[in-house]
């Protein structure tokens, strides 16, 4: 049942691209026949590279303005503005002013974090915030749609703005229905849990918080420690509140409590609960460290060592805990002291644009500190 039920909603997942391609694929069947007709000479072949950047285009333009729409609605609404990401480029505010950096999160190819307005009595204003990006996409759509069906059928703008609608329209459709798409929930998803759960409410906002101190220069250690306790009775299977559980663990680590952070980490790693594929590929690279730091054997890290896991730190390779992780490989699990030093090296060019000053430090620290089987302090 299982796999007929995943099967079920990767077919779902898929529906939309599907019917929006097709039409997408009729509608230039359609331009081309209107060309023909017109006795056009323009080659065919121009023609498709005309529409294949078309599609190019068009899903970056929607891309940005859906991370403009949470900005948007986010300002409206009593947010202040923290960053704002497209694709691996990130405008952040730091120290007052809004700086330039590169900074990327497989599985997402925008983000726009913000500041939260002050909780009063646990409550603070989400819906629109988080569906302000699919709100614009269906704007653009509709607006797209209109222009479309004033402009001849020959006219290469006429597809081109049927590609700009379909793509908005799909674009709304995958954030604002509630989903898991991959390793990271949508907007539609963040939006329910928030709206069933006031403790999930919480967690939003912590999460946001705990993101403007840190692009303050703040590390985990030094922000209230009351920001990453939750109540024994909160549902761990929801994916915000889990969240804050796995800040508790990267604090524990900032904190240098490496046992404490072990078994935190374990827990949420082998346990049932709401942790994303990324948050958790991450907390298993802390534990490959931590098995190598506090010398729990080399049998320890094979068996975090999987495929799975080693595709992830592919993936993830300018992640400066990623770094720190295959640094502790080189040095205490391969014995590798060429290949120590070139992860060093990565990680102090990796430093230089990274946006957050104090993951940076911490990293730092932890890389400083003599692995047990090492001889590279």
């Amino acid at each position: 049942m299982k796999k007929i039920k995943k099967a079920a909603l990767a077919f779902l997942s898929m529906l939309p691209y599907l019917v929006i391609g097709g039409t997408c694929g009729l509608s230039f069947i359609s331009y081309f026949e209107a060309v023909e007709k017109s006795g056009s000479e323009v080659p065919h072949i121009l023609l498709w590279s005309i529409l294949l950047l078309g599609i190019y285009l068009a899903i970056y333009l929607q891309i940005i303005i859906h991370e403009s729409g949470h900005l948007i609605f986010g300002l409206m609404t009593g947010y202040h503005f923290g960053s704002f990401r497209i694709a691996s480029f990130m405008w952040i505010k730091l120290d007052g002013r809004i700086r330039l950096k590169r900074h990327s999160l497989p599985g997402t190819v925008g983000q726009c974090i913000m500041s939260p307005p002050v909780l009063v009595d646990g409550k603070m204003p989400f819906v629109l915030y988080n569906m302000g990006g699919s709100i614009m996409n269906i704007i653009t759509a509709l607006l797209s749609f209109a222009l479309r069906f004033v402009i001849p059928e020959g006219n290469i703008f006429s597809p081109l703005l049927f590609l700009m609608g379909m793509i908005g329209l799909l674009f709304a459709l995958m954030n604002g229905l509630p989903l898991k798409l991959g390793a990271v929930n949508n907007d539609g998803h963040n939006a329910l849990s928030m709206g069933k759960d006031d403790a999930a409410l919480r967690a939003f906002w912590l999460q946001m918080k705990i993101a403007e101190r840190v692009a303050a220069g703040l590390r985990l250690r030094d922000m209230p420690e009351e920001w990453f306790i939750f109540p024994a009775d909160a549902d761990m299977n929801n994916s915000m509140i889990a969240a804050v559980e796995v800040f508790r663990c990267n604090r524990l680590m900032d904190e240098m409590r490496f046992e404490e952070a072990e078994e935190a980490m374990s827990k949420l790693i082998r346990g049932k609960n709401g942790v994303l594929g990324v948050h958790k590929s991450l907390l298993i690279c802390d534990q490959i460290y931590l098995a190598i730091l506090l010398d729990r054997g080399d049998d320890a890290v094979k068996a975090m060592l999987t495929e799975e896991q080693m595709q992830f730190m592919r993936a993830m390779k300018t992640f400066p805990s990623v770094i720190r992780t295959e640094y502790a490989l080189a040095v205490g699990y391969y014995r590798d002291e060429k290949a120590a030093q070139k992860k060093l090296e990565e990680f102090e060019k990796i430093a230089k644009r990274y946006p957050y000053e104090s993951d940076i430090e911490s990293d730092r620290e932890l890389m400083n500190l003599k692995l047990t089987k090492g001889e590279i302090q």
